[in-house]
């Protein structure tokens, strides 16, 4: 079996530039060297490293807020307020905290999720107000039976950033509302 490309004499110092890199500061490598750190830091003491700024989620609460994140994409839209006469749904069971291995104590927990918003430091508390949001305010969002990867990815990259929030200007509004006019008669 040959062994991967990129473990190999030839890349030990950029690996060690990376590594410092990300000691420093997470924030400065690829999500991907950052999972890859965790995952070093995990294995040598069964923790992560604490960051500057707050407390960091260990290999574990990782995937605990992973799944946080996939299960408000796949059924936020149970949880939103579509009825603007009626009254708000209550809280779906399986978008709490409790579900999914976390507590109110973790809260204020720097996470650093790959999969959401290019893996950046954020914590769980604004990650959860963004993702109520995001998949749970006046518009739902259902896309993740769409089979198209690509698809999936554009979607998210145009939803999760202004938290479905779009910000149009007044020209753009005209131009939907005359749409939306022209559709209804």
């Amino acid at each position: 079996m040959n062994s991967p490309s990129f473990a190999s004499s030839y890349n030990a110092d950029i690996i060690d530039e990376y590594y410092a890199r990300w000691l420093e500061n997470p924030a400065k490598v690829d999500a991907n060297w950052r999972a890859f750190f965790d995952g070093f830091a995990f294995a040598a003491n069964g923790t992560s490293i604490a960051r500057p700024g707050g407390r960091t989620a260990g290999s574990l609460k990782t995937s605990q807020v992973d799944s946080f994140i996939f299960h408000y994409r796949s059924i936020g839209h149970l949880q939103a307020h579509l009825d603007p006469l009626g009254e708000a749904p209550g809280p779906h069971p399986r978008l709490s905290l409790g579900e999914h291995g976390l507590s109110d104590e973790d809260l204020d927990t720097i996470v650093e999720p790959a999969l959401y918003l290019g893996g950046a430091s954020i914590t769980l508390r604004k990650l959860s107000e963004n993702l109520q949001q995001t998949y749970c305010g006046q518009l739902g969002v259902e896309y993740t039976h769409i089979q198209n990867t690509e698809t999936r990815r554009w979607l998210q990259a145009r939803m999760e950033p202004g938290c479905n929030q779009p910000n149009f200007e007044r020209a753009q509004k005209i131009r939907i509302l005359r749409r939306l006019l022209k559709a209804e008669l």
